[in-house]
């Protein structure tokens, strides 16, 4: 593995990466024993890529591969040896096949998990949406550049990591500041994201909140009607004065794991800490829909970027 002839990146020694760097343009024929020993040198890791351990390729087979650190320490070192090329960093490693071939190096940056439109209102869980498909080095700031262009006002935006390695999971919570901006982002559903390195249709649905009180008398175990006309949460006696002549069906949610659980699956971080319940899926006749306990509107995430500290509440 060699730097080669480009400028070398100067990378502060702070804990702001996730553990988990994506390697894109890999030789063809480069296997992951040879991947292993290209980056042992920065420490202990493994060498992983989609749908690994279900196949029988010895080589990334779409060319691209995950190298997943041990320390986050062991991220800074290596961005340390890559060059800077347009916005890239870029490492060069060999094959049989091919001698020098330029791999991109791609981090993820845990200030990039939020957008905040300062200041800030209080929370509204009604004008939140779910958007699933984006794009995994898809920022929080690009993302809500995006829907703001396409809908209005966008006040937040947080992008979902997995809570082992804090990496993208592909889909994000955005907070918009009026409700026709919310009524237009759901009704349009679908949206094209198309750059010069992604292009992908990224669906858009309401976010709902599993405890929320019906919109009519206020009681409580309202139902979520996902239908465009409605959009708005009925106890049974309200939905049924509701749907007297649309059969429209509710959104079921399911089941709660339980707090222990979640206290398992999410280890301590020093770097990020984020107080929040996971996202859970609820499911009707036709189709699926991201739901959330309303306190996790309530959560405070608190990062820890270089000199940079932000605090955000969603």
């Amino acid at each position: 593995m060699h730097a080669g002839t480009f400028r070398i990146t100067t990378v502060p020694h702070s804990p702001t990466f996730s553990k988990k760097v994506f390697l894109g343009g890999l030789p063809p024929d480069i296997d992951e024993r040879q991947l292993t020993h290209c980056f042992s040198v920065f420490g202990k890791h493994l060498i992983d890529w989609p749908h690994k351990n279900d196949s029988c390729y010895q080589f990334p087979p779409q060319g691209y591969a995950f190298v997943i650190f041990e320390k986050t320490s062991s991220v800074v070192s290596l961005l340390s040896q890559c060059a800077h090329v347009g916005g890239k960093f870029i490492i060069t490693l060999s094959s049989l096949s091919v001698r020098n071939k330029q791999v991109q190096v791609r981090p993820w940056m845990l200030s990039d998990c939020f957008y905040i439109y300062a200041p800030a209102p209080p929370p509204n869980y009604r004008l939140t949406v779910f958007v699933g498909g984006v794009p995994r080095p898809t920022t929080a700031a690009q993302l809500a550049a995006l829907l703001q262009t396409n809908f209005g006002c966008v006040l937040q935006v947080t992008i979902d990591v997995d809570s082992s390695l804090l990496y993208p999971r592909g889909s994000a919570r955005v907070r918009f500041a009026f409700l026709h901006s919310y009524m237009a982002a759901v009704g349009k559903r679908f949206l094209r994201f198309d750059n010069s390195e992604h292009q992908k249709n990224m669906e858009i649905k309401p976010f709902v909140v599993d405890d929320a009180k019906c919109d009519k008398c206020g009681s409580d175990e309202a139902k979520f009607c996902g239908s465009s006309k409605c959009l708005s949460y009925y106890c049974t006696a309200c939905w049924e004065e509701a749907h007297e002549s649309d059969m429209h069906e509710p959104v079921v949610v399911g089941p709660k794991r339980s707090r222990r659980t979640r206290k398992q699956q999410i280890p301590p971080h020093q770097f990020v800490r984020a107080v929040c319940n996971p996202v859970r899926t609820v499911t009707s006749e036709s189709t699926s829909w991201p739901v959330c306990p309303r306190n996790a509107y309530n959560t405070n995430f608190v990062c820890s970027i270089a000199s940079l500290q932000m605090k955000a509440t969603f």
